[in-house]
């Protein structure tokens, strides 16, 4: 979610983020939309993400975006 904010952010769109990431899909397939929600956060400096996960003794290198995020999940709660 840091990811895909930063992008509807540079693209000035954060109010179709929602929808893109949690309705859309849902009301495609005609599922219920999830009842969880997430509070999102901007900061003023760049996250730093980690570059590995140990996962059964097993290394994975994770995504790394070439452009800086500023977007980070602040809360979940139901609604």
């Amino acid at each position: 979610m840091p990811i895909l904010s930063q992008i509807f952010d540079d693209e000035k769109s954060l109010g179709k983020l929602e929808n893109f990431a949690s309705k859309n899909g849902a009301k495609h397939y005609n599922l219920k939309t999830n009842a969880k929600k997430i509070k999102l956060m901007k900061t003023k400096k760049p996250l730093c993400f980690k570059k590995y996960l140990y996962v059964n003794k097993q290394k994975i290198v994770l995504f790394e975006p070439s452009f800086p995020i500023y977007w980070k999940v602040k809360a979940f709660f139901l609604i």
